[in-house]
């Protein structure tokens, strides 16, 4: 399984795109506790729309690139501070680390038209008193993601297998350091799509 992370700049379709890779090992099991780091400050949390690759391919055009995911979720990521090296004699790709990824529910997508607004909402509490410490709401459609234009330019690189993921971390939530013992919840048009401890 190949996991990508993409950040377009600009305005649809004209953006230049930066994109980061995953290991598979980064990726826990659905509920799995995110166990946080020493040293929480050097860490963020945030929240993340994706796209499942649903079919083999390779040099996919923009215009056939629908037909080649079938899925949204959400994705919380935990990952080193920009310029913050988790290590103080190494400095490594954030999306290799080990448990970086919390993957939520895939929603089928279907005949879902590109323009159909989703809205991705995250809350934080406190496990022991369930006291809410912030909440946030993203709004994006698969056209503002640019989820077509990420498959054509990806798979320019990689060829896709079904299963791949590519989070869009242009559209994340506002990341902030973990807290521990906490729970993160999401939510995808209101239905609960994730949700997670942090320990």
């Amino acid at each position: 399984m190949k996991i990508f992370c993409i950040h377009f700049e600009g305005e649809a379709g004209s953006g230049r795109a930066t994109a980061a890779a995953g290991a598979d090992s980064a990726l826990l099991r659905p509920g799995e506790p995110v166990f946080i780091p020493d040293d929480t400050d050097r860490w963020e949390s945030l929240a993340a729309p994706a796209i499942r690759i649903s079919r083999l391919g390779t040099a996919i055009r923009a215009r056939q690139a629908r037909a080649y995911f079938d899925a949204v979720s959400v994705m919380h990521i935990l990952r080193p501070r920009p310029g913050t090296p988790p290590f103080d004699d190494i400095d490594i790709p954030p999306y290799t680390l080990d448990r970086t990824f919390a993957p939520g529910s895939w929603t089928e997508l279907g005949d879902t038209a590109d323009d159909t607004p989703f809205s991705m909402r995250l809350t934080r509490s406190l496990l022991k008193t369930d006291e809410v410490t912030e909440e946030s709401e993203v709004s994006f459609t698969i056209s503002s993601l640019q989820a077509c234009r990420a498959v054509e330019l990806l798979s320019r690189m990689a060829t896709f297998k079904t299963g791949d993921i590519i989070i869009f971390t242009d559209a994340a939530t506002p990341p902030r350091s973990p807290e521990l013992d906490s729970r993160v919840r999401c939510s995808l048009n209101g239905t609960e799509n994730l949700s997670i401890r942090l320990k």
